[in-house]
């Protein structure tokens, strides 16, 4: 379909085509900022807390004999749940620093005063120079 259309058609298509596709990631991406907790009220909690349990187990064994004789065993069982709760607290800290910056600030000791005094000048008058005369020559032809 694409192929039977202009090559600069075909191309703005294309890039309308990627261009339109990027916008729901764009949506989701300004809902989660806009979702996101406040830097700094991000708060997790450790707690350890065991949870005992005892369990005893008794065994009775009747054995005929003259004279009844009982067995009783205890078995006692201790178990330990832990939950974990991590818990953290970001808080600023805000620490006063002062910092004395030394700027240098150029001074000119030295004033110049310009005076008026004359210098000699030269001055050089015309000179006559002699020019050689101009001689007009024919050639002869080139043969």
């Amino acid at each position: 379909m694409l192929e039977n259309l202009p090559i600069r058609t075909r191309l703005r298509l294309i890039l309308a085509a990627i261009t339109l596709s990027t916008i729901p990631c764009y949506c989701l991406g300004g809902i989660a900022v806009f979702l996101a907790p406040p830097p700094g009220q991000i708060s997790l909690t450790a707690t350890v807390s065991p949870s005992p349990s005892s369990t005893a187990t008794g065994t009775e064994t009747l054995t005929p004999t003259p004279s009844p004789t009982v067995f009783i065993s205890l078995t006692p069982t201790l178990t330990l749940t832990a939950t974990v709760t991590l818990t953290s607290t970001n808080s600023p800290t805000l620490t006063p620093t002062s910092t004395a910056t030394n700027t240098p600030t150029p001074t000119f000791p030295f004033t110049v005063t310009p005076t008026g005094t004359p210098s000699p000048t030269s001055t050089f008058g015309p000179t006559e120079t002699s020019t050689p005369p101009v001689i007009d020559t024919e050639l002869p032809p080139p043969p």
